[in-house]
């Protein structure tokens, strides 16, 4: 992701990576927390 955010230095864009501690759509792993992307896309 560096890589990526040093080639768009200077060009009004910013490359980041966040982390969410979640399983994203339906059948994940028991125990695991889920939600759908519509609900992580505002955050």
């Amino acid at each position: 992701m560096l890589n990526l955010h040093n080639e768009l230095a200077g060009s009004g864009l910013y490359a980041a990576h966040i982390a969410i501690n979640t399983w994203l759509g339906e059948g994940g792993p028991e125990g695991i927390p889920s939600a759908s992307p519509e609900q992580v896309a505002p955050l």
